[in-house]
């Protein structure tokens, strides 16, 4: 009841600012406003089935060349304090990609299973590993899991999966900002975060546009320029398409970015060389709907083969 009543708050304070400008410290309340009313309302889903594909591939001098293929299932229902997280990954190397080594693709899969209060996990080609804590909570913060509640903040992986780089992320744009503005257009229902990074030698700004109806992230550019110089980089650009599930409400549904990037390779005479390139991720998110929900039995084992963390992550119907 108590968290249910946190977000409402926060999302009664999102929704009442519509002011174009504000004093530094209102703006960074608000900014953070919006990202816990996402964080809340995510944290808040008890129980859902979820099967996520990501596809990276990286562009130099407009030859495209996948890298990798990751899917995800997560069954989760926190009133039986259970979770349940496998994956499934192809992957090359960036530079062996580019020219066209694929013999080198690799094929790496995981399961982590939450149960009460062991986590269990396995790993291909580490075995199987298991550990119990005081309860459910304790464990599955334990457990390596892609936390859902960080979507839109930056690369949907690492974010998703990586807890301390999205507070650095957001901790650094809220606490060292050179300047921090947030507008609101009622006119088209969107809400834009500006940030800025200045010093004598670069500026570096970040911009979050919110969807004012679902009030959830829809974009997020990270742009590079320099003092006196009106050439502006766009290093890095998230588009989100988010929609509404029956039992869960607002959930996101497609994550695609770009990423500017520099790949290492090695020049005729042995010298290592950088080529500028970009970074492709498209990621397709299927909510299964509550009355087809899988069961929980069919994930709680105690090993995986290879044919069954493929048949999980494949079964959308």
């Amino acid at each position: 009841m108590t968290k249910n009543l946190g977000a409402l708050f926060v999302l009664g304070v999102c929704c009442a600012s519509v002011a174009t400008a504000q004093d530094e410290t209102g703006a960074r309340e608000e900014a953070q406003g919006y990202f816990d009313a996402v964080a809340i309302r995510m944290a808040n889903f008890q129980e859902y089935d979820l099967l996520v594909r990501v596809d990276n591939s990286v562009v130099v001098n407009d030859v495209v060349a996948p890298v990798s293929t990751t899917r995800w299932r997560i069954r989760m229902d926190k009133g039986e304090n259970f979770c349940c997280f496998v994956a499934l990954e192809e992957s090359v190397d960036p530079e062996s990609a580019m020219v066209g080594k694929l013999d080198k693709m690799k094929l790496g899969w995981k399961a982590t299973i939450v149960d009460g209060t062991e986590l269990r996990t396995q790993i291909a080609g580490r075995g199987r590993g298991s550990q119990a804590y005081r309860d459910f909570d304790e464990a599955l913060s334990q457990a390596r899991c892609p936390n859902l509640s960080f979507i839109g903040t930056g690369d949907f992986l690492s974010t998703c999966l990586d807890s301390k780089r999205y507070r650095l992320r957001l901790g650094r744009a809220f606490g060292a900002a050179t300047k921090l503005r947030v507008s609101s257009s009622p006119a088209e229902a969107q809400c834009n975060i500006n940030v800025v990074f200045q010093n004598a030698k670069s500026i570096e700004s970040h911009l979050w546009q919110f969807g004012l109806h679902s009030l959830s992230p829809e974009r997020y550019i990270t742009r590079m320029s320099r003092p006196g110089n009106r050439k502006t980089r766009v290093m890095f650009d998230q588009r989100l398409d988010w929609e509404k599930h029956s039992a869960l409400g607002w959930v996101p549904v497609m994550c695609e970015s770009t990423e500017e990037i520099r790949l290492k390779s090695e020049a005729e005479d042995g010298q290592r060389k950088y080529t500028l390139a970009k970074k492709l991720s498209d990621a397709q998110l299927y909510w299964k709907k509550p009355d087809n929900y899988t069961d929980l039995a069919d994930f709680r084992k105690m090993e995986f083969s290879l044919a069954e963390i493929q048949k999980l992550v494949d079964a959308k119907e």
